[in-house]
């Protein structure tokens, strides 16, 4: 008979404690013209909805995904310019 030679046992891991310093920061707040959940209606077609969502772009205006109801009754969710709604 053969002797199966046995794996070496694996060393148990070692605990690390680690310092973490805390650091909080202070983030400029962006004025947005309108607020998460707000009702806002768009300027040309008046549909209504609400705000679901806000970006903010180094290079164009701010940006608004608004959730509307659509004339013909469908449900629609899209990006809208601060501009175009009020």
């Amino acid at each position: 008979m053969s002797k199966k030679k046995s794996k070496p046992a694996a060393e148990p891991a070692k605990k690390v404690e680690v310092e973490v310093e805390v650091v909080q920061v202070e983030l400029e707040k962006a004025s947005w013209e309108y607020e998460l959940g707000q009702q806002v209606e768009l300027k040309l077609s008046q549909e209504s909805g609400y705000v679901e969502g806000r970006a903010e772009y180094q290079v164009s205006e701010k940006s608004y995904y608004v959730l509307y109801k659509a004339a013909d009754g469908r449900q629609v969710s899209a990006w809208w310019a601060g501009s175009q709604i009020k």
